[in-house]
């Protein structure tokens, strides 16, 4: 985070630096893991009022301890926002304690990258190391199933969006109550092979 700070931040004559201001903090937000892309307007003005807040001296520039404080106080709230969006989908969707735990663990090794999101591509492919057989019809099956479940998350997305944990969650539970592909005969089958991946993902369709 200091280096992309640094470099949006002039170092004047003096040896001291001159601090940001809003719209090159707009500019580094995006470059951050953790910053989106703030295209909803909605996004831009609570980056506003939060730079605003931890403007301590009202300079109207952000130093680094400044903004320090500002990448805190955002990761702190959105921490909070995230784990009450899963608990609300871990009592939605009737989950035990033991089944999320190995869920977050199948999740965790499909994002690879870490990003807190998967795609449906990615999916097929854990399901496919499970011996299902993922031809065309299931492939267009599996898209219109996550397709659903994320419209009735949210009424306003559009196209297919990445899952992120709590949308893993519900997809998860629409697969398991329609036995998509015979997934939970499938599993039964093959106890006892394959990587932990696939051994996390049987236990969750064995519980």
């Amino acid at each position: 985070i200091e280096e992309v700070y640094k470099k949006f931040d002039r170092e004047l004559a003096d040896g001291t630096t001159e601090g940001l201001r809003t719209k090159q903090i707009f500019e580094l937000w995006r470059q951050l893991p953790f910053g989106g892309d703030l295209e909803a307007i909605e996004e831009q003005h609570e980056l506003v009022e939060r730079i605003q807040a931890v403007d301590l001296d009202s300079s109207g520039t952000i130093d680094w301890e400044e903004f320090l404080l500002l990448c805190q106080q955002y990761r702190v709230d959105t921490y909070r926002q995230v784990r009450r969006a899963e608990l609300q989908s871990i009592k939605a969707t009737g989950y035990s304690r033991a089944e999320v735990y190995e869920l977050r663990q199948v999740y965790s090794m499909i994002d690879t990258d870490n990003e807190g999101f998967i795609s449906v591509q990615q999916m097929r492919e854990i399901f496919k190391g499970l011996g299902l057989d993922m031809n065309s019809s299931r492939r267009a099956e599996l898209q219109s199933l996550v397709e659903k479940v994320i419209k009735q998350l949210d009424p306003t997305a559009e196209g297919m969006i990445p899952m992120d944990f709590c949308t893993f969650l519900h997809v998860m539970k629409a697969l398991l109550d329609s036995n998509f592909a015979g997934i939970r005969e499938t599993c039964d089958k093959l106890v006892g092979s394959g990587g932990a991946q696939n051994q996390a993902m049987k236990r969750v369709l064995r519980q």
